[in-house]
């Protein structure tokens, strides 16, 4: 049986978890790639989430973000460490 392979959401969510995991900072890695993702990209992924009363992961669904952010991940988090492909 093959399996169907991880989202760009999913893949995502990992990799910013394992650096939470490592860092101890469990709300610092999401702020931390939602401010790179919004100086990068000038699109606030937070504030249009407070303003609908969301999680900034449906705003980023919605706009179809989750490569940007995965990139951006990537970048700031893995630095040549488990990195992880759709």
């Amino acid at each position: 049986m093959q399996l169907p392979p991880l989202s760009r959401r999913a893949e995502t969510n990992r990799i910013v978890r394992d650096y939470c995991q490592a860092t101890g900072d469990y709300r610092g890695g999401w702020n931390k790639l939602f401010r790179e993702h919004r100086d990068r990209f000038h699109i606030d992924l937070k504030a249009r989430a407070k303003i609908r009363s969301v999680a900034p992961a449906v705003i980023a669904e919605e706009l179809g973000r989750w490569d940007h952010l995965h990139a951006l991940a990537v970048e700031l988090f893995c630095k040549g460490e488990r990195v992880f492909h759709a």
